[in-house]
């Protein structure tokens, strides 16, 4: 057997230089297709794995201001994103803010899409520092003492809201001209007018979320 093994190295260490090149040159090739056919699989398998839908997920941070919100979009393989709450707010950001005007829970929805689908990624989001309004209609019933100017009162003094010209025989609306329409984080306040004769007159206003209280000072 050791005499076989020697008989064909002699050989091969004499073979003619041409025949070891090409010998040499075919090996070469077939490695290069190997690795050829080795990209290629792997290439495949990327795209398929790439022919799915995008995957979606999103931070939220709390903002420093009254019912403002932080989001930032983690997603992967998405050609689109889309932002949705449920007090109507709409983004195509991929980190937007958003303000909310009022308290409590809401939902966030984050779409993200490609040529193969979509995927939704939803939070809650609970909001209880929004200082809640309200309106309140100030009139009076008539105009004996001319123009009333007018004010409301709390513990931090008298605030200066405008002026009275107007008289009415029944209860307005906010918003009617002639009275004087005030919006006022929700709350107790005095209510002060003052005439151009000094003559004065003093209620109070229970402002109510969203509402409109009406409020006749003489």
């Amino acid at each position: 057997m050791a005499t076989v093994a020697f008989v064909l190295r002699h050989r091969e260490k004499h073979l003619h230089p041409l025949l070891r090149s090409r010998r040499s040159l075919t090996i070469i090739t077939m490695k290069q297709a190997l690795s050829i056919l080795l990209a290629a699989f792997a290439l495949s398998a990327c795209r398929k794995q790439d022919m799915t839908p995008p995957q979606a997920d999103f931070f939220v941070e709390k903002n420093p201001y009254e019912g403002s919100f932080s989001f930032k979009a983690v997603v992967n393989r998405a050609d689109v994103i889309k932002w949705e709450s449920s007090d109507g707010w709409t983004s195509w950001d991929y980190n937007p803010s958003h303000d909310f005007t009022e308290n409590g829970t809401f939902e966030v929805t984050l779409t993200a899409s490609n040529s193969y689908g979509e995927t939704k990624a939803t939070k809650q989001i609970v909001v209880d520092d929004v200082t809640e309004t309200g309106k309140a209609m100030i009139y009076v019933s008539n105009q004996d003492h001319g123009v009333i100017t007018l004010y409301t009162v709390d513990s931090n003094g008298y605030h200066y809201h405008g002026e009275l010209w107007g008289s009415f025989s029944y209860p307005p609306g906010c918003g009617e001209s002639g009275g004087l329409t005030i919006t006022l984080p929700v709350g107790t306040y005095g209510i002060h007018g003052i005439a151009y004769s000094m003559e004065s007159w003093d209620t109070t206003v229970t402002i109510t979320p969203d509402g409109c209280t009406t409020v006749q000072l003489f």
